[in-house]
């Protein structure tokens, strides 16, 4: 970082892109070749439809009647300068021009040719390019898609479910592209007779009484093109991944894990006990994440195909509330997600346990969330409707403020390709600048390490971390 490195950038013009042009995606580094710099993400205006070119990159077209929706963008800089070289490398078919944005701003933005579109698969319903590549239709022209008629002019949008201690979620934006229903653990082991929760002795008509609310859900969200994930706790045939205390607990209680029952070997991967009861089967592209523990996060994928499909919010449905729902509620809370827990669509062995979690849900004003029933959510998208599909403005881009192009630090020496960072949006990490590790005596030293050669690096991270302090950068230790 320095002064004379860090210039305003002149001569920018704002451009909206909708597709390859993305950040971490096949053409994105044209933009970064030519010095542009990310702005924000955003929304169109609900008056656009978009379609995938042979599934190599979206078509997007802005239409005059009720049908459009809202699609996600990202707005960049660029030196003008560097946009004719970004033009002509955009595929045939794609042009510059007008787009308005949810907030009304207007700019240059990326559209198609209308007859680029032609004999081409629509993917409005997607809200955007990546949530179209992340689901099961991208690369399966088979795959039906839940086409949404989307009229946002018509009816209301942002859209809330009637929940406590708020309407959920918090920004109205609830949409299929960004909104997941998590239904964990409805197994037989947990409410099938026979199974695990069976042979510990409770009522399972305790944990089956979510499946009729959760039903109705389920077919809700599946009509209007919702993201749909089940889960399944269980063990390894070899219990290699079974904690010994977790073993012992269950076995002081009647009811080891990995052994034998009326259901097969108790909470084990491939047994009949272990499987989804048949009531909520899950469907052709309804991923189901199978997991060692209580939380659905630990030792699975499930952030990354939530992050990957642009999810948000989530709604929690499933066994037991006061055990793997609210250890996965908790997590997903801390991790950024909105979250909202279905009162009936959850039950617990124990009925106390099931009302204190859902209390626990709204202390601190929905410390972990918001709660509400399957009829709430369902009347939700019935009153909905076809406002489905149509996005509110996103909250980055209000009251009609424009981007502001920041301060950009130029490395021109950066290797393999020269570098330009916006300032506002860069973080200087200085990771283990420990006594430990560079003092004689120290940790270092005592494994038999020569931390001279780590001195050697002092002198210049002095130097960097002084001129990022003087730029007014963002440091972190």
């Amino acid at each position: 970082f320095s002064r004379s490195a860090m210039a305003e950038e002149e001569g920018a013009t704002l451009l909206a892109v909708n597709g390859t042009l993305m950040r971490g995606l096949e053409l994105n580094k044209n933009l970064l070749t030519a010095r542009a710099i990310f702005q924000e993400e955003a929304l169109t205006s609900p008056d656009y439809r978009l379609w995938t070119i042979n599934d190599r990159h979206p078509g997007m077209l802005k239409v005059r009647d009720s049908t459009g929706c809202s699609i996600a963008l990202e707005v960049w800089s660029v030196p003008d300068k560097g946009l004719i070289g970004i033009l002509q490398k955009e595929p045939a078919g794609l042009s510059i021009g007008n787009v308005t944005l949810s907030d009304g701003r207007q700019m240059l933005g990326v559209l198609a040719e209308p007859y680029l579109t032609m004999g081409q698969r629509e993917i409005t319903e997607y809200g955007g390019w990546r949530a179209y590549i992340a689901s099961p239709a991208f690369g399966n022209p088979n795959t039906p898609t839940a086409l949404v008629q989307a009229t946002p002019h018509q009816l209301p949008c942002p859209l809330y479910v009637d929940a406590k201690p708020y309407r959920w979620p918090y920004d109205g934006s609830l949409q299929p592209h960004n909104t997941a229903l998590i239904i964990i653990d409805m197994q037989v082991d947990f409410c099938g007779y026979g199974g695990y929760v069976d042979r510990m002795g409770y009522d399972v008509s305790a944990t089956r009484s979510p499946i009729e609310p959760l039903q109705k859900v389920l077919a809700a969200f599946r009509a209007k093109g919702f993201f749909v994930v089940h889960t399944r706790e269980g063990h390894r045939p070899d219990m290699t991944d079974l904690p010994l205390n977790k073993s012992w607990r269950s076995e002081q209680i009647g009811a080891g894990i990995g052994s034998k029952g009326p259901a097969g070997r108790v909470l084990t991967r491939g047994e009949p006990g272990w499987d989804i009861i048949p009531e909520l089967k899950p469907i052709e592209g309804e991923p189901i994440i199978d997991k060692p523990g209580k939380g659905c996060f630990y030792s699975t994928d499930l952030d990354m195909l939530l992050r990957r499909r642009g999810i948000r919010n989530i709604v929690f449905g499933g066994v037991t509330t006061d055990v793997c729902v609210h250890t996965t509620m908790r997590d997903a809370n801390d991790m950024g997600y909105e979250c909202l827990l279905l009162t009936d669509g959850t039950n617990a062995t124990d009925r106390g346990n099931h009302e204190a979690a859902c209390k626990m849900v709204t202390m601190q004003g929905g410390v972990f969330g918001s709660l509400a029933t399957a009829a709430d959510v369902v009347a939700t998208l019935e009153t909905a409707n076809n406002s489905i599909g149509a996005t509110p403005a996103a909250p980055a881009a209000q009251n009609g403020a424009k981007s502001k192009v920041t301060r950009t630090v130029s490395l021109p020496k950066a290797e393999p390709y020269e570098l330009s960072l916006p300032l506002g949006q860069t973080c200087l990490v200085m990771i283990d600048f420990q006594r430990d590790f560079f003092l004689p005596g120290g940790f270092g030293h005592y494994k038999g390490n020569d931390v001279s050669l780590l001195s050697e690096c002092l002198p210049n991270a002095v130097k960097l971390l002084a001129a990022a302090r003087a730029a007014g950068g963002v440091v972190m230790h």
